[in-house]
């Protein structure tokens, strides 16, 4: 993974790029940056940020260190916790056709 250190938030969280692949796993700390954060925080809270306002929306709280995050292929949010089990979940509200590296509304 390449690390993006060129954003606003990048000393608050690992901002390994600007995307998310397809079922590529995040862990606290981490994020997909660049105006906008977009992972899990330090405080295993799953969120997006305006880092420029420091707007907040917060999808998933109280999660532990050893939790991952990942966007699946029909672009469903989802928290697992260390075992692999489904800790959260989040259906996409519209419907998505899948491609290799993106989504498409």
């Amino acid at each position: 993974r390449k690390h993006y250190t060129n954003t606003v938030c990048f000393d608050e969280y690992e901002c390994f790029s600007d995307r998310l692949s397809q079922n590529e796993r995040i862990t606290a700390g981490q994020a997909i940056c660049s105006r906008l954060m977009f992972g899990l925080d330090h405080d295993k809270t799953l969120m997006w940020k305006n880092c420029t306002s420091g707007i907040i929306k917060s999808y998933y709280k109280d999660g532990f260190n050893t939790d991952s995050f990942v966007m699946d292929e029909t672009a469903k949010f989802i928290v697992f916790n260390e075992d692999g089990s489904i800790g959260w979940e989040l259906p996409c509200n519209v419907d998505v056709e899948r491609h290799t590296q993106c989504y498409t509304v």
